[in-house]
């Protein structure tokens, strides 16, 4: 059947289909659902800057062509312990918490957002994107904890409710100063166990 007749033909298109379609697919695969440094749209990882029309971490861009696909994005911790919360726009919850001694990642269940929740979330992300933002600086503690807590709204731009990051010497929070910020952070922070301090 391979001798030249124009079958052979047919059976090289069918076998280089297959052997594409199966590159398309491993290259799909490997990243985890919260796999940071694989975004869908195969940008760069969300690096706090604010948005300019490029693509955000999580696949939306800000002129609203996609909408974003996470709404909140919460990691809080250090070297030993951790804690992190995502919620996605169908009000899903993915909530990690990173523990010691033996080191140890464990998924905590949690229940979909009610739809006054997800209203009320949204309330604050509205309110906190006309927040101002302050930096304030102290000498970081051994073992000190860092993090984030950033928003997005339905546009996909990203709002930085509070950042925190620290060094050998020094630990810098830049938060967003509006009191719907603070009243996000107290409600993301109610589910974790490692609470970002206001």
């Amino acid at each position: 059947m391979l001798d030249g007749s124009p079958n052979r033909a047919r059976v090289i298109f069918a076998l280089a289909a297959v052997a594409a379609l199966g590159a398309l697919t491993l290259a799909g695969c490997g990243a985890s659902g919260d796999d940071d440094s694989n975004p869908v749209d195969g940008g760069v990882v969300r690096d706090g800057s604010v948005s300019d029309g490029a693509a955000q971490a999580d696949g939306s861009v800000s002129d609203g062509s996609i909408g974003p696909l996470l709404v909140v994005d919460y990691s809080y911790g250090n070297q030993v312990v951790g804690s992190q919360l995502k919620i996605d726009v169908g009000n899903g919850l993915t909530h990690n918490e990173r523990t010691c001694c033996p080191s140890a990642v464990m998924a905590v269940p949690e229940q979909v957002l009610t739809s006054a929740e997800r209203a009320q979330l949204e309330a604050w992300i509205i309110a906190a994107s006309s927040g101002t933002e302050m930096t304030v600086s102290e000498p970081a503690a051994a073992g000190a904890q860092f993090g984030a807590l950033v928003v997005y709204d339905r546009l996909g731009r990203q709002i930085n409710i509070r950042t925190i990051a620290s060094t050998a010497a020094q630990r810098t929070t830049t938060f967003n100063t509006s009191q719907a910020a603070a009243d996000l952070q107290d409600f993301v922070v109610s589910y974790v166990d490692n609470k970002m301090p206001r």
